[in-house]
């Protein structure tokens, strides 16, 4: 039973972090606000957010859109982009999303008229819109899509711009259409004298989707800014934990906080797993002693195996093989390791299959091969190892 039933559990495992708790970025927020702050002067602004899994590419796309809509009265539209490889299935999740917010807006009549004869009210509690099967509203979106969009906009009242984020791209970037559809649109609002559109746009994706974009369309390179999202600082971190327990009344002593910041290793996951693991093991104290630190931070380290490590392997014929060998991959603290030190220490039955283990790990990224030797790319798996390690 936890000590304080009377506070929600503030951390966030594996979900983009609320706004309210969200800390952190000055430099690129900065980088980023300021621009989209001139988006009523028609300033179009580009952005594209590059980093790795669990660094907090959508924590931090969402606190845009939740901080230009309050601060700067834009409307904001979050595509997340799960699943969507074709520039048909984007624009169909932007107009449903547009039309969405238009409900909830204050709109003029013709614009509710117009969601009335295109779209569907479904799921619960009506909270979803479909566009109709006979509704024309897609093809004219890919046909011309400035305009449409425009037209739409300038229906929803008193709104200083409008901001499409595309969260995480992923097979988008492996179709050659979208960066030429992307630049076409660019290109049409920049240029042409019947788009008066206060319009900007926030993508992201690891950084080598960015690079797959380039090379489909080395012009894309050029529209945008891009921000490559780093490790969060110590300080960062130290400043999240203090906050977040602070407020629930529970003091963390200097030797624990330390142990806290060096473990989460910069990683927003690993901070908010490392987090919850160790309210879960406060009981009844109100202060996270050294010891509690290590015990949550071991416990932290079972769930990210659980969680975010072993899940790769899953699924696959040989699963239970894979993960026999990558737990005797972990064995190597330097995070790297040649072929010949691992057949050293699987079995006869693991070496069959060792091949593929390696060719599935790189294509996972937590592998890359330099020459003769294999090393951990993956931040993640890094922290892992030396969450396992931890000593008292």
């Amino acid at each position: 039973m936890n000590f304080n039933n009377e506070y929600d559990q503030p951390f966030q495992v594996g979900l983009p972090v609320s706004s309210n708790n969200f800390k952190g970025r000055t430099e690129i927020l900065n980088d980023i606000l300021t621009p989209l702050s001139h988006i009523s002067k028609n300033h179009q602004e580009h952005f594209f957010i590059t980093g790795p899994r669990g660094i907090g590419k959508t924590s931090l796309s969402r606190f845009i859109a939740d901080y230009v809509e309050l601060e700067y009265n834009i409307l904001t539209i979050h595509i997340e982009n799960n699943g969507v490889e074709t520039v048909e299935e984007l624009l169909n999740k932007i107009i449903t999303s547009l039309l969405k917010k238009a409900k909830k807006e204050s709109t003029t009549l013709k614009l509710k008229k117009y969601i009335e004869e295109n779209v569907t009210t479904i799921g619960l509690w009506s909270t979803e819109i479909k566009i109709n099967e006979n509704s024309s509203i897609l093809t004219d979106v890919k046909n011309h899509f400035p305009y449409t969009i425009q037209e739409l906009f300038y229906e929803i009242k008193n709104k200083n711009g409008l901001l499409i984020i595309i969260d995480d791209i992923n097979g988008l970037s492996d179709n050659e259409l979208f960066p030429n559809w992307y630049k076409s649109m660019v290109d049409t609002i920049a240029v042409d004298n019947e788009i008066d559109m206060p319009i900007s746009f926030i993508l992201t994706g690891y950084s080598g989707k960015f690079g797959k974009l380039h090379r489909l369309n080395p012009s894309i390179s050029r529209i945008f800014q891009r921000k490559q999202l780093e490790k969060l600082n110590d300080t960062d971190v130290e400043i999240f934990f203090n906050d977040i327990f602070n407020k629930m009344n529970i003091t963390i002593e200097k030797e624990a906080l330390d142990l806290m910041v060096k473990y989460t290793n910069g990683l927003p996951l690993i901070m908010q797993q490392i987090g919850l693991s160790i309210y879960n093991k406060l009981n009844i104290s109100n202060t996270i002693s050294k010891e509690i630190a290590i015990r949550g931070i071991e416990s932290a380290g079972d769930s990210i195996w659980i969680n975010q490590i072993s899940s790769n392997y899953e699924g696959y014929e040989e699963s239970k093989y894979y993960l026999s060998i990558f737990n005797k991959v972990l064995l190597f603290n330097e995070y790297k390791f040649t072929k010949d030190n691992l057949e050293n220490i699987i079995t006869s039955k693991e070496k069959e299959i060792l091949d593929k283990f390696l060719d599935i790990s790189i294509n996972l990224n937590i592998l890359r091969k330099k020459e003769n030797t294999f090393i951990i790319k993956n931040d993640i798996v890094k922290s892992y190892i030396n969450m396992r390690n931890l000593e008292d």
